[in-house]
């Protein structure tokens, strides 16, 4: 029910130019605290799942300084049908047989700003820079080795069971 926003991030080097409009800065590694230290109540009078307090450790690592925009995932969505990875089903996009939902089309749901017409997939309203909306985890997770394999990086997730590759080098979404 919410539109979350797709945003990668890959190890090593950043010899990406090219690939995409992102522009990435480099977070150093290192351990931080993760959680709420308020105890923030959300409006149900509970606390979050942000506590208790935890530390975390991270290695270094690039992150997109924009999530990625309409026009980038169209693009994903025009070389993926192209390359016969994905179908369109009632305006809902699935890996080619899948069951997982990769992203709704606008004809699926209103928030999507990239429709499907005439066997392509275009962005609607001149929204082309704009965050992507209505991308579900396969399908973040797809654009992820999509972007991976057009730089030449090793894919780190499985598309099949969703599972990420830690020791590969390719993009992925953030985690701690």
């Amino acid at each position: 029910t919410n539109n979350l926003l797709v945003r990668c991030v890959r190890g090593g080097t950043t010899n990406i130019s090219g690939l995409f409009t992102g522009q990435y800065v480099r977070i150093s590694g290192g351990s931080y605290v993760m959680g709420d230290p308020f105890s923030y109540l959300d409006d149900q009078g509970r606390y979050t799942d942000e506590i208790p307090l935890h530390d975390v450790y991270i290695t270094p690592l690039y992150m997109s300084t924009t999530p990625v925009t309409c026009r980038e995932y169209c693009d994903y969505l025009n070389a993926a049908l192209y390359q016969g990875l994905i179908e369109v089903r009632s305006n809902i996009v699935y890996a080619v047989g899948g069951a997982e939902v990769y992203s709704y089309t606008h004809g699926a749901s209103g928030y999507s700003r990239i429709e499907w017409t005439n066997d392509t997939f275009v962005v609607l309203d001149n929204r082309d820079l704009h965050p992507v909306t209505s991308v579900r985890w396969f399908g973040a997770i797809a654009y992820c080795n999509w972007l991976s394999e057009r730089g030449q990086f090793k894919p780190c997730y499985n598309l099949d069971t969703g599972d990420v590759d830690f020791s590969k080098n390719g993009f992925r979404l953030p985690t701690e």
